[in-house]
């Protein structure tokens, strides 16, 4: 059991002990949040455009039970995904995982602030609550996903530069996809013209990602 255990939770250069308890524990709150709202967590992960439309009275509850667990999906979620790319790392440093807890943390204090400040900057604060419930249900969608793709980039068992270039190319195609849908939706959604959209989604968006990716190639590359 043990030859069997390292051959398959042991990658390169890194403790699975780290990556176990994340796993299991984004797992326990992803099968707590479906069966506790089975409906509601498929039509969010599948359907995330209809979900808008069925739970928009659940605007006014930013602190329910459903956004709680759903933030701690995606923000353990958003750390599992940068880990699975430091393990193309040839020199790991353990202590890692608290820096990623507080960049991470750090990063949505952001993302809120700029929320805030770009509907302020276009006299548009009152969209704030339904911004930021738009943002959620797309991110729910794009963490669930991004979660199980960690997972295959982590245990993929070669790993080397082509497949590490083919893993940031997959996330970049979906990354991109996801921006579109939100673009979309949040042109249907808010009286927002097309370039206060495309502001808002650099700022609150791709700014925080191109540190995320700066970050990873300063410690793989």
């Amino acid at each position: 059991m043990d030859i069997i255990y390292k051959e398959i939770f042991n990658p390169d250069h890194i403790n699975p002990k780290y990556f176990a308890a994340l796993f299991i524990a984004t797992t326990v709150f992803i099968l707590a949040i479906r069966l506790l709202e089975p409906k509601r967590y498929l039509l969010n992960i599948y359907r995330p455009n209809v979900y808008l439309f069925e739970y928009e009275p659940h605007i006014k509850h930013p602190f329910s039970f459903y956004s709680i667990i759903n933030f701690l999906i995606n923000f353990l979620s958003l750390i599992i995904l940068v880990l699975a790319f430091l393990s193309f790392s040839k020199s790991f440093d353990r202590i890692i995982i608290l820096k990623l807890f507080e960049i991470i943390f750090f990063i949505n204090i952001f993302k809120l602030f700029a929320d805030y400040f770009v509907l302020i900057l276009f006299k548009r604060k009152k969209y704030f609550q339904q911004l930021r419930f738009i943002r959620n249900v797309y991110e729910n969608y794009l963490f669930f996903y991004l979660f199980i793709f960690s997972f295959l980039i982590f245990y993929f068992p070669y790993k080397n530069n082509i497949f590490l270039i083919i893993s940031l190319l997959a996330f970049l195609i979906y990354f991109i996809s996801y921006l579109f849908s939100l673009f979309i939706t949040i042109s249907k959604h808010l009286n927002l013209s097309g370039y206060q959209i495309i502001l808002y989604l650099c700022t609150s968006e791709i700014i925080p990602i191109l540190y995320l990716v700066y970050w990873i190639s300063l410690h793989t590359l």
